[in-house]
């Protein structure tokens, strides 16, 4: 076998293994540490775009509004 053809499978030896060694980590970690939750949208932008059935009068959502521009 000529020298530059095993220079080559070399190397694509070795890219297969890196790419192994990742996939090794990356499930590893998957597996014990699971990914974040997604967050919850605000209170005002759930009522927007759902019906909220704990709020049941305008007042209380606009207390609710108005604390969270506050904090903002």
């Amino acid at each position: 076998m000529p020298k530059s053809s095993k220079m080559v499978l070399r190397f694509v030896y070795i890219v297969f293994i890196g790419v192994l060694l990742a996939t090794l980590v990356g499930v590893g970690i998957a597996a014990f540490y699971p990914g974040p939750k997604a967050p919850e949208p605000p209170l005002s932008i759930k009522c927007q775009t759902l019906p909220c059935e704990n709020l049941k009068d305008e007042a209380t959502f606009q207390k609710i509004r108005q604390e969270q521009e506050e904090l903002a």
